[in-house]
This record gives C-alpha cells, sequence and structure tokens, in this order.
C-alpha cells in the first residue's frame, strides 16, 4: 500500500500562477500578499507581516536595538518563507478565510490597472502592480523582488488584456525594472 505524502510543491512564483507583492494597510503597516488568479477573481491571501516594523526599536536603542531588530527580521523571513511553503498548492480558496485581511475581488471591478516601475524616492525598486478598487480607492502592491515583478509582468497581461497599462518592463541586460518605452 502507497503512502501519502501530500506534497503539494514549492513554493515559487510558478506555484499555482500566482505572485508576491507588498502593500500598506492602516494600523497594521505594510503586509505580504500572495496574489493568485482564478475564474475572474483576484484573490490576496496574507503570507507575511511588516518588514519594516523594527525600525522604531532600531533608532530607539541605537546599537542594541539594531541588533534586535537585525534578529526580528531574520525571524519573520523565516516564519514568511515557512507560510509560503506550508500553503504551496493550496486553492486560494481554502486560505481566503484564514487571515481577516484576506479578500477577492472581481477582475471586472478593478479599473485602471497598471504595472509601473520601482522609484528612487522610496524603496520599491522593483515596480508595483496599482489599480482602484469597486470604490474608486486606489491600491498599490510593491514587489519585493526581480522574480515576483516577472511572474506579475506574465500574468497581468492575461488577467486585464488591454486595459492594462504597462509602464515598467524586465531588461535582462542590466538585470533591474525599467520604465517602458
Amino acid at each position: 500500500m502507497p503512502i501519502q505524502l501530500n506534497y503539494r510543491g514549492a513554493a515559487g512564483v510558478d506555484d499555482m500562477n500566482a505572485f508576491n507583492a507588498r502593500t500598506n494597510i492602516m494600523w497594521k503597516g505594510d503586509l505580504l500578499f500572495r496574489i493568485y488568479e482564478q475564474d475572474g477573481k483576484l484573490y490576496f491571501i496574507k503570507m507575511g507581516g511588516s518588514k519594516r516594523s523594527g525600525r522604531a526599536v532600531a533608532v530607539q536603542f541605537g546599537l542594541l536595538g539594531a541588533l534586535i531588530a537585525y534578529f526580528a527580521s531574520k525571524h519573520a523571513e523565516k516564519k514568511t518563507k515557512e507560510r509560503l511553503n506550508q500553503f504551496a498548492g493550496v486553492p486560494p480558496q481554502e486560505l481566503l478565510g484564514m487571515d481577516k485581511v484576506n479578500h477577492l475581488m472581481d477582475v471586472g471591478e478593478i479599473t485602471e490597472p497598471a504595472l509601473n516601475p520601482g522609484s528612487f524616492w522610496n524603496s520599491n525598486k522593483f515596480g508595483s502592480f496599482s489599480f482602484r478598487n469597486a470604490k474608486r480607492k486606489k491600491k498599490v502592491f510593491t514587489f519585493d523582488d526581480a522574480d515576483n515583478f516577472q511572474a506579475a509582468a506574465r500574468r497581468l497581461p492575461q488577467m486585464f488584456g488591454d486595459a492594462l497599462r504597462v509602464h515598467a518592463r524586465w531588461d535582462e541586460q542590466r538585470r533591474k525594472v525599467v520604465k517602458a518605452q
């Protein structure tokens, strides 16, 4: 009799055609979301906490605060990777109820979708995905790395077609996100 391993796969950008992006939520800081598209809906599933939460400790307590913040950020990064691996291969419908900030939107409710280049003035050097929701509120999700930007650049045109405004692209020679011409 074979042993069931329940292997779900690796939590990479090819897992269920999803990508990771970060956004700010009032009173919670910036949160990492895994964004899935299935059946004309976008699922936003929280995967990690704030990336910048330790900065206040570092500023307030000098060198000791910097050490505490460093180890706290390493622990948070490890926890996020574990969570990504834990939920790899799980359909987003099953993950929706896991956290109160998880939500879904119909693709038809989203207006002005755009893939934007990074900014020199803030720390999102890998670009962002922005749109307006059904209430006309602008939402901006930034990418933490090149892999997630490239995954979004492949998947967003499939989701939105001609409605997507592409202001950024990946330059393979320079190995960075650049403004689209």
